[in-house]
């Protein structure tokens, strides 16, 4: 495991992950993962984007590669943030170690 690879491990791991749980799109049952949430939520709905009177969120997390293997995320699939946050993956960017991906998520309410 290369020394970037050991540091998100590590990270993922301490009081700055959380705790989620991933479903692929194509079904199956969901998987515990551990995320790096790297932006915070931004409601964009205030500031005039998305649909009237629904603010889109977003939120950005890294996830480790081995932690959804051998499945890759992919737009559409959902993850479970604690008890009362659902999100949708919109974006996928793999790290050019191939070691993790930056999920951009979409708040589900």
């Amino acid at each position: 495991m290369d020394p970037f690879a050991m540091a998100r491990r590590d990270l993922a791991a301490s009081d700055l992950g959380v705790d989620a749980l991933y479903q692929f799109k194509q079904g199956g049952p969901p998987f515990p993962v551990r995320l790096i949430i790297s932006a915070p939520e931004d409601n964009q709905g205030r500031l005039g984007f998305g649909s009237p009177g629904k603010a889109t969120i977003r939120v950005e997390a890294t996830i480790a590669a081995a932690a959804i293997a051998p499945g890759r995320p992919a737009k559409g699939d959902l993850l479970g943030v604690g008890h009362e946050r659902g999100y949708r993956v919109e974006t996928v960017e793999q790290d050019v170690r191939g070691a993790s991906f930056i999920l951009g998520l979409l708040r589900q309410d």
